[in-house]
Protein backbone atom coordinates (compact mmCIF):
# COMPACT_ATOMS: atom_id res chain seq x y z
CA UNK A 1 0.00 0.00 0.00
CA UNK A 2 1.30 3.18 -0.46
CA UNK A 3 0.75 6.54 1.88
CA UNK A 4 -0.33 10.26 1.13
CA UNK A 5 3.34 10.44 -0.60
CA UNK A 6 3.14 7.84 -2.44
CA UNK A 7 5.20 5.92 -0.35
CA UNK A 8 5.35 2.28 0.10
CA UNK A 9 3.73 1.49 3.46
CA UNK A 10 4.14 -2.43 4.69
CA UNK A 11 1.54 -4.06 6.57
CA UNK A 12 0.79 -6.45 9.45
CA UNK A 13 -2.20 -8.32 9.04
CA UNK A 14 -4.21 -11.00 11.12
CA UNK A 15 -6.30 -13.74 10.71
CA UNK A 16 -8.10 -16.73 12.66
CA UNK A 17 -7.08 -19.80 13.18
CA UNK A 18 -5.18 -22.11 10.41
CA UNK A 19 -8.34 -24.31 11.53
CA UNK A 20 -10.67 -21.80 11.19
CA UNK A 21 -9.20 -20.47 7.68
CA UNK A 22 -9.75 -24.34 6.55
CA UNK A 23 -13.10 -24.32 7.54
CA UNK A 24 -14.11 -21.48 5.40
CA UNK A 25 -12.28 -22.93 2.52
CA UNK A 26 -8.55 -21.66 2.38
CA UNK A 27 -5.84 -23.54 1.74
CA UNK A 28 -2.24 -23.88 1.05
CA UNK A 29 -2.66 -23.62 -3.03
CA UNK A 30 -5.15 -20.48 -2.11
CA UNK A 31 -2.12 -17.98 -2.78
CA UNK A 32 0.74 -18.39 -4.19
CA UNK A 33 3.65 -15.90 -3.72
CA UNK A 34 3.35 -12.55 -6.19
CA UNK A 35 -0.26 -12.77 -6.49
CA UNK A 36 -1.90 -9.36 -6.18
CA UNK A 37 -4.82 -9.26 -4.04
CA UNK A 38 -7.44 -6.95 -2.50
CA UNK A 39 -7.80 -7.27 1.20
CA UNK A 40 -10.51 -5.71 3.46
CA UNK A 41 -9.08 -4.71 6.69
CA UNK A 42 -10.10 -3.78 10.09
CA UNK A 43 -7.12 -1.32 10.70
CA UNK A 44 -5.73 -0.65 14.23
CA UNK A 45 -7.18 1.73 16.37
CA UNK A 46 -3.27 3.08 17.27
CA UNK A 47 -2.90 4.38 13.72
CA UNK A 48 0.22 1.61 13.31
CA UNK A 49 0.06 -0.10 9.82
CA UNK A 50 -1.91 -2.92 11.23
CA UNK A 51 -4.89 -4.71 11.21
CA UNK A 52 -7.38 -7.94 11.21
CA UNK A 53 -7.58 -9.24 7.94
CA UNK A 54 -11.79 -9.75 6.85
CA UNK A 55 -11.61 -10.60 3.14
CA UNK A 56 -9.33 -11.20 0.94
CA UNK A 57 -10.27 -11.10 -3.39
CA UNK A 58 -8.33 -12.11 -6.17
CA UNK A 59 -7.39 -9.23 -8.70
CA UNK A 60 -10.24 -11.07 -10.93
CA UNK A 61 -12.59 -10.70 -8.61
CA UNK A 62 -12.62 -14.64 -7.32
CA UNK A 63 -13.22 -14.45 -2.86
CA UNK A 64 -10.72 -16.39 -1.22
CA UNK A 65 -12.32 -15.42 2.24
CA UNK A 66 -14.85 -13.67 3.46
CA UNK A 67 -15.16 -12.99 7.12
CA UNK A 68 -17.85 -10.24 6.94
CA UNK A 69 -20.58 -13.26 5.73
CA UNK A 70 -21.59 -15.43 8.78
CA UNK A 71 -20.24 -19.42 8.90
Amino acid sequence: MTDKNGKTVEWAGEMNSPTSMIQVGMNNQSLKRGDQIILTVNPSLTGNPLGVIRKITTMDGKTIVDRFTPQ
